[in-house]
């Protein structure tokens, strides 16, 4: 176990996945000044109640990741931009407020290990699941995947299939907390059909032709 610095936020993030901050309260300045002084990561956790900004700290979910900083660009004014990137899944024993920030015991919460052969099937499915969502995604936002982006590793392509689809944070707080790699697949393979039919249906009209295309409503 080990106390490090909690951030709630109103954003999930996941091991191996990017998250850019821009950093303007002075207690969060500290934090990330101490985290490069260290050389330690802080954990990135969904708000569960309160304020993102501005208030006392926030009550965060107490399944989590930690974010290591890999780039940090200062501002002028002492705000800065960071970029991170999701470290390790773990869970918060124990909130400290002796910091002008929230620390947090945490200890590390791998997921449980699964044979090869019971994520065989699932690993298939979402792969392709995945490489059909981000070519329809690609027509609303700069999201460019290829199959070589995918990584070879169930969990890591599941934390990647976790980072992309574009659902509610909490859904997505749903995804981090699965006990094991096959509940992982198993809960994103359902939310990607389940986006994938959204799309589908925005693409199809759903409309019938009036009998006279002339006629008014009465209201």
């Amino acid at each position: 176990m080990d106390i490090l610095p909690v951030f709630p936020l109103n954003t999930v993030i996941f091991p191996g996945t990017p998250l850019a901050l821009h950093i303007f309260e002075e207690r969060y300045r500290a934090m990330v000044r101490n985290c490069l002084n260290e050389l330690r990561p802080f954990i990135v956790s969904l708000i569960r109640s309160g304020e993102e900004a501005n208030t006392g700290p926030a009550e965060p979910n107490r399944i989590a990741c930690t974010a290591s900083i890999k780039q940090m660009e200062p501002l002028p004014d002492g705000r800065m931009n960071i970029t991170v990137v999701g470290g390790k899944r773990v869970e918060l024993i124990q909130l400290h407020f002796d910091q002008p920030y929230l620390t947090a015991t945490a200890r590390e919460l791998p997921l449980q290990e699964n044979t090869a052969d019971n994520l065989a099937s699932l690993d298939g499915k979402l792969r392709s699941s995945i490489m059909r969502y981000s070519k329809l995604l690609a027509q609303v936002m700069e999201v460019r995947i290829s199959p070589a982006d995918i990584p070879a590793d169930t969990t890591e392509m599941a934390y990647l299939a976790a980072y992309i689809v574009q659902i509610p944070m909490i859904e997505k707080q749903q995804l981090l907390a699965a006990q094991d790699a096959r509940s992982l697949a198993t809960k994103l393979l359902s939310t990607y059909q389940r986006e994938l039919a959204l799309f589908d249906s925005l693409r199809t009209p759903n409309y019938q032709a009036a009998a006279d295309p002339y006629a008014f409503s009465p209201n």
